[in-house]
């Protein structure tokens, strides 16, 4: 019995010990700022004047153009885009936003681009570096959760005990009928 009693004890520490998380020295102050991963390539760029974001998405990139003090959107702007060997110009959409097509978004690279903005009066040049990585790179593997070895490890724990549990009943009740019949 005392056997049993300590295998299942120690057994149920090695259970809740691989289950807690433990951490360092963490000063538990602002939470990191999140950093968004996959999604569409982006470029953001600004300057005292403009602040311009670029979205790819099947080999064009959408323009949003704001002004940089005020954040109020920049609707009447002729903007040149410049990406290597291509010079393009940005056609306006209705609502607001920018439209330019380049073959250079269409595929996995990454290449320096150029903003020629000129609306009104105001005239700036941004530039920046767009990184259109391969849309299938990852599908290569599973992700796997840091958890998943935790929890089979844990199941088969308390598995375990279990198994050592339902041993102890049978040999308890072979006892009593053997008991019974002397």
């Amino acid at each position: 019995m005392k056997v049993v009693s300590t295998l299942i004890a120690v057994m149920s520490m090695y259970l809740f010990s691989i289950l807690a998380q433990a951490h360092g020295d963490e000063d538990h102050g602002a939470a990191p700022v999140a950093i968004a991963v996959g999604g569409a390539p982006r470029i953001a760029v600004y300057s005292d004047l403009f602040e311009l974001v670029g979205i790819v998405e099947n080999g064009a990139m959408t323009l949003y153009l704001d002004r940089y003090v005020d954040n109020a959107p920049v609707t009447d702007a002729n903007i040149e885009v410049e990406t290597g060997s291509e010079k393009l110009i940005a056609t306006a959409n209705p609502d607001g936003t920018y439209r330019v097509v380049a073959k250079a978004f269409a595929k996995p690279t990454e290449i320096p681009v150029t903003f020629t903005i000129t609306a009104g009066n105001d005239s700036d040049l941004l530039a920046g570096d767009l990184v259109v990585a391969d849309a299938h790179a990852d599908d290569s593997h599973v992700a796997v959760s840091p958890f998943a070895n935790k929890w089979l490890i844990g199941g088969l724990t308390v598995l375990a005990i279990l198994v050592l549990i339902a041993r102890f009943a049978i040999r308890q009740r072979r006892r009593q009928k053997v008991g019974m019949f002397k």
